[in-house]
């Protein structure tokens, strides 16, 4: 678990527009958390227990804590009938109700700085540079490919991909 949690580690800042906003990302919240129980059946005790944790963790910079967190997660959903497909949508759910509402409500250069640190964070293959992210992904949190595919479509559709 400790080699686990310092490789996806990132030491970076968080991005100026995240901490500017924080407070308006958590009041989002209740929605998100909403949006993700209509679109994935099953995951009301996921969605009200862990997940806004592993948010919160995110918007908080905690990075180590969250994996640490996702980790301990993933061993207990898998008792509840919460599949690694389930949480896969949810993720991507995630990042499409954030994206969204980050382009709505803020300057678009700031609401980029958010989607993009969030894409980092949840589907870190795409931009992060972890060596074998994917593979770490699959095997202890049960992400598939579609998250990192749908992911890359939504940048496709107007982020800037990070080189």
């Amino acid at each position: 678990m400790e080699l686990l949690k310092n490789s996806l580690h990132i030491d970076e800042p968080l991005p100026p527009a995240l901490v500017k906003h924080r407070e308006t990302i958590m009041g989002w919240f209740p929605e998100l958390m909403e949006a993700i129980a209509r679109r994935v059946e099953g995951t009301d005790e996921y969605v009200k227990e862990a997940l806004p944790k592993f948010v919160k963790a995110m918007v908080m910079g905690q990075t180590a804590d969250l994996w640490e967190k996702l980790y301990k997660e993933s061993q207990k959903t898998a008792s509840h009938g919460i599949t690694p497909e389930k949480i896969t949508v949810a993720g991507t759910v995630l990042l499409e109700e954030l994206a969204k509402r980050a382009i709505r409500s803020f300057p678009p250069d700031e609401a980029e700085q958010i989607v993009t640190y969030f894409i980092r964070m949840i589907a870190g293959g795409v931009a992060v540079r972890v060596s074998g992210y994917r593979a770490l992904s699959k095997e202890f949190l049960g992400v598939s490919d579609s998250l990192f595919e749908r992911i890359e479509r939504l940048q496709a559709k107007g982020l800037r991909k990070e080189e």
